[in-house]
């Protein structure tokens, strides 16, 4: 069968325990005519993963973390995948909703009994939401009348240009004192 394209593929995989694992197999062959997607265990245990069998299931680990099951089906081992769709996690709400505040998409969930967003957990962290709610102190200024030459001075850096300069710059730079509007 041909193989048109190489890549890497994210995976969010249901473990028996209910959660999610989100994993990622770099360097997946793409091949159109291949009825169903397969994975090399060869291939996963020169990258450093252990496999563990019980029953109909196959444990695929890396270190303690439990990357992916797989459940005998009578055939094939498959792995239950979760679907993409628009309610995947807590956390896709969060930034599709623009960041809400964990109290209004908690009250959204129970004035709307239907809609699949799940649960947040107690330790869910936006890191987004986080750097946008840092401050920091102002600088301090100098007034106007007080400056003098040098004081505070302005910058600019502009390019790189794709055609160079007499002296082969490909660069210039502004420099602007406040006090005398001196370039």
């Amino acid at each position: 069968m041909e193989t048109v394209g190489k890549g890497d593929v994210v995976m969010d995989c249901v473990v028996r325990d209910g959660s999610v694992s989100s994993f990622c197999v770099r360097g997946v062959l793409h091949v159109p005519d291949l009825e169903y997607p397969l994975i090399s265990w060869r291939k996963l245990r020169e990258k450093g993963y252990t496999e563990f069998g019980e029953g109909d299931y196959i444990s695929i680990d890396k270190g303690t973390k439990v990357v992916f099951e797989a459940v005998f089906d009578g055939n094939l081992f498959k792995i239950p995948e979760i679907p993409h769709s628009a309610c995947i996690t807590h956390d896709f709400w969060h930034q599709a909703l623009g960041h809400l505040a964990p109290s209004t998409m908690d009250k959204s969930l129970q004035l709307n009994s239907n809609a699949d967003i799940p649960a947040r957990t107690t330790n869910y962290i936006c890191s987004s939401c986080i750097k946008s709610k840092m401050t920091r102190f102002p600088r301090t200024t100098i007034s106007k009348k007080d400056r003098k030459k040098l004081d505070l001075v302005h910058s600019d850096l502009s390019g790189p240009f794709p055609v160079p300069s007499y002296a082969n710059s490909l660069y210039y730079i502004t420099l602007i004192d406040d006090a005398t509007r001196v370039a």
